[in-house]
């Protein structure tokens, strides 16, 4: 945690200036026995007079315990005004990967895995081990998927602009969870935070891109570098 803090604050403190990050809304759904479904709207906004450039993939969250080097909106939970690791309570799906630590048997924890990313990305288990094959078979192949991800992944905001946007995130209503070698236990009637967080990258993601393509954005002056970070907002973990 704490290499992740100090990479964040590697940057100059004025680039907040350029973006704003607002969690407008979440809606909670309890129709689901198993789940909690939470609906997240928020919205990026281009505070400065310049046109931004960025990469940010609006579709998946991830726990901003996992690290830095990511385009996906990170974001942290607090009990009360403590912080608590974010891995293992919520998900961008139902899937629930603590299970395949109970299955010993690699080739069915493979199969379980398979299934379970298929159903997440949307495609077939044979369009995923296809995909996998090619990443293992040809050494370029990664580099130019790599770099067509990251190229198509660029948000533009014109000055004084913004975006919203909506994504899911599901519960498993456990109250204990483990991360290493740490446990934990949800309060059953704490107040909860979700904190949204977006970390601005560019040379730092040089070894994701091309030549041609890294070229292309380093001379970009409108791409922007710096850690941004939304308001606090209550979200329902109770029980």
């Amino acid at each position: 945690m704490r290499k992740i803090l100090m990479f964040f604050f590697c940057f100059p403190l004025l680039v907040a200036a350029q973006l704003q990050i607002k969690i407008n809304t979440i809606t909670t759904d309890n129709s689901d026995k198993n789940h909690r479904k939470f609906n997240i709207e928020y919205t990026l906004e281009n505070t400065s007079d310049k046109e931004i450039a960025f990469f940010f993939t609006p579709n998946h969250f991830n726990s901003a315990h996992r690290g830095s080097l990511q385009t996906a909106m990170l974001f942290k939970i607090f009990e009360n005004d403590t912080l608590i690791p974010a891995d293992g309570i919520l998900s961008n799906s139902k899937n629930n990967y603590s299970k395949l630590s109970n299955i010993l048997d690699i080739e069915e924890k493979m199969k379980t895995l398979d299934k379970m990313k298929a159903d997440e990305l949307n495609i077939t288990i044979d369009s995923l081990r296809s995909y996998r094959k090619k990443i293992i078979s040809d050494s370029d192949f990664f580099q130019k998927e790599s770099s067509k991800k990251l190229m198509s992944s660029i948000i533009r905001l014109p000055s004084k602009s913004h975006k919203t946007y909506h994504q899911i995130l599901y519960w498993n209503k456990k109250r204990y969870f483990k991360t290493d070698d740490n446990e934990y236990y949800l309060g059953e009637t704490s107040p909860f935070f979700i904190e949204l967080s977006l970390v601005a990258l560019k040379e730092e993601l040089s070894f994701k891109l091309s030549s041609e393509d890294f070229k292309i954005i380093k001379s970009d002056t409108s791409f922007i570098k710096g850690y941004f970070t939304s308001n606090k907002t209550l979200i329902d973990l109770s029980k």
